[in-house]
């Protein structure tokens, strides 16, 4: 009987896939070997598709009317009003086929709307409940929960022009961040978030793995210092999520 360690190696690197996922893992993985420190900096951020996903949804959230009415949320008296980067549009479209979030229907059993939230930078219609709508005398968009808040559906970001890529190399220094969960405080808009999966930028390419990193910025800088969006992006059931650049970005580093 052949050990547990007796692999056949020419079998297993005949069935490796290097486009499979553990290949992709396994090289993603690597490249956080070596990570080093940073000086602390104001830089360009290039937030990657698994940060905008999380942060787009987090403004849509807060452009709830429940918490707006509730003086909760940082959106509080700027419906109509520039919120940002005339690059930012933000739908929220419940009725993409197999999307996360779809449906006809919301927790209350009203009709969901597909909504503008965000347009060229203006923040031109909150996300209503039956209870929110009537109290506000405006139409429900159909974004109640069952239980009685009120909550985006799919977040749909308008696409731009350049690549993620050509975002990159575009960035003569900066950080990239390729994952992490970066939203703001629903209150007060602040942001601090740690940099666990990230790279600097230098020369318009990902040069090292960061360490000992955070990120720190108040939403309404984040969202008009937005100045890239890409025309690329990953695709999840019913999540559109693209790579965006900020400048200007508090970055704290441990030298």
């Amino acid at each position: 009987m052949g050990s547990f360690y007796d692999f056949d190696v020419a079998r297993l690197e005949e069935d490796f896939d290097p486009q499979g996922l553990g290949a992709k893992v396994c090289k993603e993985a690597v490249g956080f070997l070596g990570s080093r420190s940073i000086k602390s900096a104001c830089l360009p951020v290039v937030f990657g598709p698994l940060v905008t996903s999380s942060l787009f949804h987090a403004i849509c959230a807060s452009a709830g009317a429940e918490a707006i009415q509730r003086k909760r949320s940082y959106f509080v008296g700027k419906k109509g009003q520039r919120i940002g980067s005339r690059l930012l549009t933000l739908r929220d479209d419940a009725y993409i086929p197999q999307g996360m979030a779809s449906g006809s229907w919301d927790g209350e059993g009203a009709v969901r709307k597909k909504v503008t939230v965000v347009e060229e930078g203006v923040l031109v219609n909150h996300l209503h409940s039956c209870y929110t709508a009537h109290k506000a005398g405006e139409e429900n968009t159909g974004h109640g929960n069952r239980w009685g808040g009120v909550a985006p559906t799919n977040v749909i970001p308008e696409l731009g022009t350049s690549t993620s890529s050509e975002i990159i190399s575009d960035t003569q220094e900066g950080i990239y961040v390729n994952m992490g969960h970066v939203s703001p405080h629903p209150v007060n808009g602040e942001i601090s978030a740690t940099i666990d999966f990230g790279y600097k930028i230098e020369n318009g390419q990902l040069a090292y793995p960061l360490r000992n990193t955070m990120l720190g910025i108040n939403v309404f800088d984040l969202l008009n210092n937005l100045d890239a969006i890409s025309s690329d992006y990953r695709e999840e059931p019913g999540m559109m999520m693209p790579t965006i650049r900020v400048q200007n970005v508090k970055v704290a580093g441990a030298d």
